[in-house]
């Protein structure tokens, strides 16, 4: 798992690479100084998530989430169902269990909202919150969102997703 981890974060690396490039470009293009300006990559905070720095991390999904959350529209490449997921392996890794809870809770609603109940995504969210309440000894909502997910996956036929593989234990 951890090799994963590192082979993407090294693609996100490259990819931060090829935009503060792009963006330094830009910069050099509109007669402005790129040396006056900061930088920060889009994809930072996920490398941040691929390197397990969640207090790196924690900040800029907070900050991004917070951005789109509040936009009307957003590009198609802005998920924010699963900025939101990020935010809470974040919120709960560096010890903020409440916190994480709530957010994927928020997590759930949005993708709800965006792709309906039965969605893969939903389930998917469901899955993530099932194992946050869990760590926490809130063993019935964790079984009531185990239910969802397992309903939602068997539906979808997407039982070997490795969230739903997860949750295996809390199923018995």
């Amino acid at each position: 798992m951890q090799s994963r981890r590192d082979e993407a974060a090294a693609v996100l690396e490259h990819c931060a690479e090829i935009e503060t490039r792009i963006v330094h470009e830009q910069l050099v293009r509109a007669g402005k100084d790129p040396g006056t300006k900061q930088i920060i990559s889009m994809s930072l905070p996920d490398i941040h998530f691929c390197r397990e720095r969640w207090l790196e991390a924690r900040p800029l999904y907070e900050e991004k989430v917070s951005h789109w959350e509040k936009c009307v529209t957003r590009p198609d490449n802005i998920d924010l169902g699963h900025l939101k997921v990020r935010l809470a392996a974040c919120q709960s890794n560096s010890g903020h269990p409440s916190a994480a809870i709530g957010t994927c809770r928020r997590a759930v609603s949005t993708f709800e909202r965006e792709w309906s109940a039965r969605h893969p995504k939903v389930a998917v969210a469901q899955a993530a919150l099932a194992q946050l309440l869990a760590r926490e000894q809130r063993l019935q909502e964790a079984a009531e969102a185990v239910l969802v997910t397992h309903t939602t996956s068997t539906e979808k036929q997407i039982p070997d997703h490795p969230e739903a593989l997860l949750l295996a234990p809390l199923l018995s």
